[in-house]
Parts: structure tokens; C-alpha cells; sequence
């Protein structure tokens, strides 16, 4: 049998369809996997910490904690209202499982190990998508691209145990269960996918707040169809159960509630049952224009009578252009800044062909290339205002990445063969004069450029994201193992400083004693320091970052009273993170941010002489500046513990300033 002739059979295509996903699946889980094999086995980041916490809670105790004292002090704060509830039941289902398995595994460990395995169920999930919406080879493209590509691997490699890694699979799967509900000619399996999709939107509720984003792109959808007089009845369904979910996860999950963005979602709902009121009528006028206004209508009503918005973050994703109040919280966190270089940086060799795919489904406009392209158009728009959606948007045009490839393939092999049955013709009048045809190479070059652009467009985004995952400058958060193993002067060694810092105050302070720090460590002194902290990566109290904020750039007597007030009994400061120190660029550090959320202009620190940068007098005075400066001049704060190099320090507050010492006046 020859190649052409396998290539015919379905178990031989079928087979090798089957080989190259689980291929891409393996590479996917490969790079994901790498930080492991260069770092060791450690959660990364803040949040990731918080949420091993509270997952190994539910393990051990099987429900979550009504009230978690160690956060926020005095005030507490209860995760069921706060976070994404079954992030943690979907995780602790999933450790028992592999536990059954691999009886030494840790919760810990599975943390670490869970976002590799589960985030790379997008590769086949993005394959299938394509597959439907477009062909196989196309799909195959698919595949690969989504695993290597950077803007998705960022926020879902070994170690980064957040929301990303369990949401976005399902997002993805929800989106080829609507677009199999489309293209389906039976109007029961439409009913079944959408039933189905509209679960995996409840489901998805309950695992990060951007569950919102797919019904909002539906809803979308509708009024653009009924604009292009497209929307049928199998559409209607396969587009509102999806949001009717969202309406149900609303009200069942405590941390989410009715936003701006969920009534608009409604409002598709009534434009649709406007719309098959009136299908029958003729007039195309109210057939297109009744449905819309009857949405945009119950909005405005819903919207002056509903005490709602839309959530401060949330607000910077409708409006990127929109600048955050200068010192608020949301205006000095880098990911909610516009974020378009970075966009193009993160989805690399895919910008170039997501505008010819873009081109081509643009001509087809089937139902379902509107639904992409709409969902690919609204992920961009929102990742200029939020970089957490960068991951969602860059797996959504991984999507038609494959489209130009695969027409491009096509033509030539129609060129081929032409330029075979040409050749052919050739052959035969050579022969009729006995001359010996040479090869014909030249046939190959097309199918040979094809395949190395292909190669190219792969390989850049391979390397970047090879290289981002065994880089030392990973962010790598706070590792509990190998820290004494780091070498010297690395960014490992800085954060094995913190794991000290969190074992002198678990060792050495009070159960009852309460640590004040920046909002950026709270997790790791809660999680691994097990003591009471004023302010967490949760930033969900914006007048206590803010206390904290003019605590650290006030003078010490004045932070000195703060703390007191609070029952603060330790203050711990990074000088590398806070300040700057080591880094070369003092601008750079953290108290830029504190600044402006004192309300109080960077400016004011700074003094330029000789077009260096020195801390002015006003900085000195400081209590931040001082902790990093001149910690034995202190008289409210006293030198506890600091780890080599200074890079962290802890400082006992004072239960009383210390004596200034007098300097006797020598007689003249």
C-alpha cells in the first residue's frame, strides 16, 4: 500500500489525528512542567498561596472556613463571599482522586502539579473548535499553537494554582458545545449542547468571576444577528441557555452578584423572545429593529431601578482607555493598565495570520464564525483594560490561527498537481524522444516553503515560552523547598529571604501577635508565618491599603500611632521590592505606588543631583525609608530579625518611643 493509498484509509487518518493532539497535549504539559524541573516543587506568585490554603482546608476539614481570622485584622473575612467557591471543590475533588492513585501526594504538591495537567485540556478543546468551524489541518495548527503559545502559558504553568488553569478549558469547551448546537441539523442534539453549555456557565460561576465573559459575548451575538437578519430559532436556543446559566450561577454562588454587564446579558434574552413574537410579521423593519429596542429599553429600565455597576476592575475592561483615580488601589496594580504591546508580544507569530483568518470568516459569515469572531474581538477589547484576560484571548485566536495555513496548503497542492500533470505531459514527449527526464525537484519547493514557515511560525512561540519557563527571573513567588539550596544573588534567593522571614515569625512571635505589611505579602505571612495580617493580596479593603500606605510614608511617630491602634506587634518591609534596593532603579520600587495611594506625589521622595537619584529629606524622614536607610536611628520600631543582605526586614513596634539621648553643651 502506498502513501497515497494510507493516507485514504479513516482508521490511518484517524490514528495519526489522534497521535498529533496527544502529541501537542504532551508538549503542552512539558513546557508547563519546566519551572518544576529548574526551581523545584513550590506555588508561585501571591494569590496561588491563598488558594493551596484554602483548598487543603477543605481536604482536611471537608467544608471552608466560615470566617478566616488571620485576614484583614481586625475585621476578618469570609472566603465563601469573597472568592470563587468551588475553585476549591473542584481542586479537593480532584487531589482525592490522584491521592487514590498516589497515596504520598501531598495537597501541596498537587497545587503545584494541577494547573500543567488541567490547563493543557485546551489543546484538544481549541482542535475540536477549529475543526468545526474550519478542517482538520487547520485544527492540527490549532493544537500546537495552543500549546506553546506564551499569552496562555503565563498564567497557567506548574505552581500558578489560580483560576485561569481550571476556567478557561471549560470556557473553551462551552464555546464548541454552542457551536456544535449551531451547525447541527437536529433540533434535539442543539437542545442537548446548549443544556449542556448553559451547565458548563453555572459550573464555571463557581471558578472565577470572568464566567461572565462567554454569555456576554452571546448576548452580543443575538443583536448582531438580528442586525444581519440571522438569527433563527436554533440559534435562539443555542445562544440563550448559555445565559441563562450565568443567571443561575448568579444567584447561587455568594461571591457573585447582579453586575451591569449580567443585565445586559438579560436584555439578549428578551430581545429574543421579542424576536419569535414577531417572526411572523413581514414588515423586516420590526422584524430587525423591535427585538433591539425592546432589549435596549428593559436595560435602561433595569439599570435606573437596580442598585448595580460594574466591579472597579471590571470597569477598566468596558472602558480601557479610562485612567483609574491616581491612588487607588486598581490605578498602581500593573494588570489593570492598557496592556497592547504586551498583547502583541504575547500571542507572537499569531497576529499575522488571525487577520487573514479574520478576512476569510468574514466572507463566509456563518453563525458560527460570527460567534468567534465576536468572542475574539470582545477578549481583545477587555485585555486592553485587564491583562488576567490575556490567557483567554490568546487560546481564543489560537482558534484560527490554522485557517490561512490550511487555505494556503490547499492551493498548493491544487498547484502541485496541475504542475505534476504538466510535468507529466512533458515526460511523455521527452520519452517520444528518447531523452532520460531529469527529477522533478522543482515540484517540492512549494510543499518545502510551506512546511518552513509552518516550522518558523511554531518555533518562535516555542522558544519564548521554553525560555520564559526556565528563566531565573520567573516570577516565582515563595518556595517552601530548595531554599536553602538557591544560589547566591538570584531572585530564588530573595524569596527563600521570605520563607526565613515566615519561619523567625512563626517560631518566634505570638499566636495572638499581628503583622503589619505592604498588601503584596500578606498571604505568605498568613499561610506560611500562621499570624494575623492587616492586608492581603485580596486588596478587597481599599481604606486599609490606603492606612497602611500612609503608615509606611509617614514619619514614625505617625505610623508608630497607626499600628498601635491596630494592636500591630511586628512590621516586616522588603527593601529590594519596596524600595528598590539592588535593583538600580529606585523608581521601580513599591513606595512609588504607596505614594500615590497616600495621596501624596513620588516627587515629594525624590531629589535629582548630577541626574542621580537620591531620597530627599522629606523620604528620609519616612518610616519606610528609614526601616531600609537608618534602622538603628529609629526610636518607635526596633530591628528584630532581617535576613542576609537586609533584603527583608522584621521590626518589633516599640511599646513606648525610645529616649532620645542628649548631647551635653560643652562651655565655650
Amino acid at each position: 500500500m502506498n502513501p497515497k493509498q494510507l493516507l485514504k484509509q479513516k482508521w490511518f487518518t484517524l490514528t495519526l489525528e489522534i497521535t498529533l493532539i496527544i502529541a501537542a497535549t504532551t508538549l503542552s504539559i512539558y513546557l508547563r512542567l519546566l519551572p518544576i524541573q529548574n526551581k523545584g516543587v513550590y506555588l508561585t506568585s501571591d494569590d496561588p498561596i491563598m488558594h493551596y490554603k484554602l483548598t487543603k482546608y477543605l481536604v482536611e476539614n471537608g467544608h471552608l472556613p466560615k470566617i478566616d481570622p488571620l485576614a484583614w485584622y481586625p475585621w476578618g473575612q469570609k472566603p465563601i463571599q469573597v472568592f470563587p467557591i468551588l475553585h476549591y471543590y473542584l481542586g479537593a475533588t480532584l487531589y482525592k482522586i490522584a491521592a487514590t492513585l498516589n497515596p504520598t501526594l501531598t495537597v501541596y504538591q498537587f497545587c503545584v502539579y494541577i494547573p500543567a495537567y488541567f490547563s493543557s485540556l485546551a489543546v484538544p478543546i481549541c482542535y475540536l473548535i477549529t475543526k468545526e468551524i474550519w478542517d482538520k489541518k487547520a485544527a492540527i495548527y490549532t493544537a500546537i499553537y495552543t500549546a506553546v503559545t506564551t499569552g496562555y502559558l503565563q498564567r497557567t504553568f506548574a505552581g500558578y494554582y489560580r483560576h485561569e488553569q481550571f476556567t478557561i478549558p471549560l470556557i473553551m469547551l462551552t464555546l464548541y458545545l454552542t457551536i456544535k448546537a449551531v451547525k447541527t441539523p437536529n433540533t434535539k442534539k442543539t437542545l442537548i449542547y446548549s443544556v449542556t453549555a448553559a451547565t458548563l456557565v453555572t459550573i464555571t460561576g463557581g471558578l472565577w468571576k470572568g464566567y461572565r465573559y462567554l454569555p456576554a459575548v452571546y448576548a452580543l451575538t443575538i443583536y448582531i444577528l438580528l442586525l444581519l437578519k440571522k438569527l433563527d430559532t436554533k440559534t435562539e436556543i443555542a445562544l440563550t441557555l448559555p445565559i441563562l446559566g450565568e443567571l443561575i450561577a448568579t444567584t447561587i454562588y455568594p461571591h457573585t452578584r447582579i453586575t451591569t454587564d449580567t443585565l445586559f446579558s438579560f436584555t439578549a434574552i428578551t430581545a429574543t423572545a421579542t424576536h419569535e413574537t414577531i417572526k411572523k410579521h413581514k414588515e423586516t423593519l420590526k422584524k430587525t429593529l423591535t427585538p433591539i429596542i425592546t432589549g435596549a429599553i428593559i436595560f435602561t429600565a433595569l439599570y435606573l431601578t437596580t442598585k448595580t455597576g460594574l466591579e472597579t476592575r471590571i470597569t477598566f475592561m468596558f472602558t480601557p482607555i479610562r485612567i483609574p483615580v491616581p491612588g487607588s488601589v486598581p490605578h498602581t496594580v500593573a494588570e489593570h493598565g492598557a496592556t497592547g504591546a504586551e498583547i502583541i508580544t504575547q500571542i507572537n507569530i499569531a497576529l499575522p495570520l488571525l487577520i487573514p483568518a479574520t478576512w476569510k470568516l468574514l466572507q463566509r459569515r456563518k453563525t458560527q464564525d460570527i460567534i468567534t469572531l465576536t468572542a475574539i474581538t470582545l477578549s481583545f477589547y477587555f485585555t486592553l483594560g485587564l491583562v488576567r484576560v490575556l490567557p483567554l484571548f490568546t487560546t481564543l485566536t489560537a482558534t484560527t490561527t490554522g485557517i490561512p495555513l490550511s487555505l494556503t496548503t490547499q492551493k498548493l497542492i491544487e498547484k502541485h498537481r496541475l504542475i505534476k500533470r504538466i510535468h507529466q505531459r512533458q515526460l511523455k514527449k521527452k520519452k517520444a524522444k528518447k531523452r532520460k527526464p531529469k527529477p522533478p525537484y522543482k515540484l517540492l519547493y512549494p510543499t518545502l516553503t510551506l512546511t518552513l514557515l509552518i516550522t518558523i511560525s511554531l518555533l518562535i512561540p516555542t522558544t519564548i515560552s521554553y525560555q520564559m519557563m526556565t528563566s531565573q527571573y520567573l516570577p516565582i513567588g515563595l518556595p517552601p523547598y530548595h531554599a536553602k539550596n538557591t544560589p547566591q544573588g538570584t531572585k530564588t534567593q530573595k524569596q527563600g529571604d521570605w520563607f526565613k522571614i515566615t519561619q523567625w515569625i512563626k517560631q518566634n512571635t505570638s499566636k495572638n501577635d499581628v503583622i503589619a505589611s505592604w498588601w503584596d505579602y500578606g498571604y505568605w505571612i498568613e499561610v506560611y508565618g500562621e499570624r494575623a495580617t492587616l492586608a492581603d493580596g485580596a486588596t478587597t479593603n481599599s481604606s486599609q491599603i490606603k492606612l497602611l500606605a500612609v503608615a509606611f510614608m509617614s514619619d514614625e511617630e505617625t505610623a508608630w500611632r497607626i499600628f498601635r491602634r491596630y494592636n500591630v506587634s511586628y512590621v516586616v518591609v522588603d527593601l529590594v521590592r519596596e524600595l528598590g534596593f539592588g535593583t538600580g532603579q529606585p523608581l521601580a520600587g513599591i513606595w512609588t505606588a504607596m505614594s500615590l495611594i497616600a495621596n501624596v506625589s513620588p516627587r515629594e521622595f525624590v531629589s535629582v543631583q548630577q541626574g542621580r537619584f537620591y531620597p530627599s529629606k522629606r523620604a528620609m524622614n519616612t518610616t519606610l525609608f528609614m526601616m531600609g536607610l537608618n534602622p538603628e536611628g529609629m526610636r518607635y520600631f526596633d530591628l528584630a530579625y532581617n535576613t542576609s543582605y537586609w533584603m527583608v526586614e522584621v521590626f518589633r513596634v516599640r511599646s513606648a518611643p525610645k529616649q532620645q539621648v542628649q548631647t551635653p553643651k560643652t562651655a565655650s
